[in-house]
């Protein structure tokens, strides 16, 4: 999810996702390249899990918000709709997008501390959900983290070896803790092209978590990697525009989907791993299903019936597929607003809206086996 914080070069988001959309197709002939030429055997998986129900939870994680009684309520709230994992995503922070310094833990007095982070784990364990830890790093002038760029190569140096070391940290929390998953990156566009270092960051976190592993690819660009190999389970960020302006029909969406659904089947062929939705969600703003990313529009009025559409239709598109591992909506904060407010609040989050009864609906539900192996 794009962090929220302003900044201008975002504003032109909407129109790289339609390029990006189209890219994906060129990424699974990217991918298929690989495959033949011989990629690097892939490590010796993990067992993937069953199907997840999930949602994002937590976001952003600002020191304080994990404690009390409000993030416990909010989990209680979440096992209503029938999710049975959460995403649990928290940032550490680089003062700009040429910071070679990652601030986290001890180090950064904005974010959760190691105890608030288990503290919610436990909750979370309380309600019997399954997690998927999801450490992520934004900037703090608000430049988005896909733009991250150092000029120096010796910047990047010392910036792969932070980031290293903010991963390793977190991920022996989830070992400790014992996640069922654990998330290497988020939107890192900037940064993939690194395959060596993304597959020496990959294999240090494997040697203290035991887990699958899952990389949060951005909207569209999941087959542009060439270090899939090194993952268990292809991640991506699903703000695709299935809606339009003046269409925001189900009809319209469900059409929409149909193209995207062929191109992330082919990828996940092709590469031989399931895919599962890291995110995915849009605000129930109108006309926000044409640009379900976007935060920023805080005039568009409440629509929470095409907030429902756009679930029913994501929901549907997928749901059967034997080589869909699941949902990760975005996303329930810790502490909820009051119900009583939900019918006029444009949030992402679907407490006490119209969305949250179709989620409800198909969480109920029994889903087939996904394949072992696509």
């Amino acid at each position: 999810m794009l962090a929220q914080s302003a900044d201008p070069v975002r504003q032109s988001w909407a129109t790289c996702l339609r390029l990006i959309v189209t890219a994906a197709v060129l990424g699974g002939r990217l991918v298929a390249a690989q495959v033949a030429a011989g990629a690097a055997d892939p490590p010796k998986n993990p067992q993937l899990p069953g199907f997840v129900k999930g949602y994002t939870w937590g976001w952003p994680g600002v020191r304080g918000d994990y404690l009390g009684a409000a993030p416990n309520e909010s989990l209680r709230q979440l096992t209503a709709t029938g999710t049975e994992w959460i995403a649990l995503a928290f940032l550490g922070h680089m003062e700009t997008q040429r910071s070679t310094e990652i601030l986290f833990s001890t180090r950064n007095k904005e974010m959760i501390t190691d105890g608030e982070l288990r503290r919610a784990i436990r909750l979370a364990r309380n309600h019997r959900f399954k997690i998927i830890l999801k450490p992520v790093v934004d900037c703090r002038n608000g430049v988005w983290r896909a733009l991250i760029d150092f000029p120096d190569k010796r910047d990047w140096e010392s910036w792969w070896a932070n980031y290293e070391r903010f991963l390793l940290h977190y991920a022996k929390i989830a070992a400790d803790t014992r996640c069922e998953m654990f998330c290497v990156g988020c939107e890192m566009y900037s940064t993939v092209k690194f395959e060596q270092q993304w597959r020496r960051v990959i294999t240090a976190v494997r040697k203290v978590y035991k887990g699958p592993i899952v990389y949060n690819a951005n909207t569209g660009l999941a087959g542009n990697i060439k270090w899939l190999d090194a993952l268990d389970i292809i991640g991506v960020g699903a703000y695709y525009p299935v809606g339009a302006r003046r269409d925001t029909s189900l009809e319209h969406m469900l059409n929409a989907w149909r193209p995207i659904r062929q191109t992330l089947r082919a990828l996940s062929e092709k590469a031989g791993k399931p895919i599962l939705f890291m995110e995915i969600g849009v605000r129930s703003a109108a006309t926000c299903s044409a640009f379900p990313s976007d935060w920023k529009q805080t005039q568009l009025p409440y629509d929470g019936a095409e907030q429902a559409r756009y679930y029913e239709a994501a929901l549907n598109s997928f749901w059967n597929e034997p080589w869909f591992l699941g949902y990760c909506w975005w996303d329930w904060p810790a502490r909820l607003y009051d119900k009583k407010q939900a019918q006029g609040d444009t949030s992402f989050c679907v407490y006490g809206k119209p969305a949250e009864q179709t989620l409800s609906g198909w969480y109920s539900k029994p889903r087939p086996a996904q394949s072992p192996r696509p």
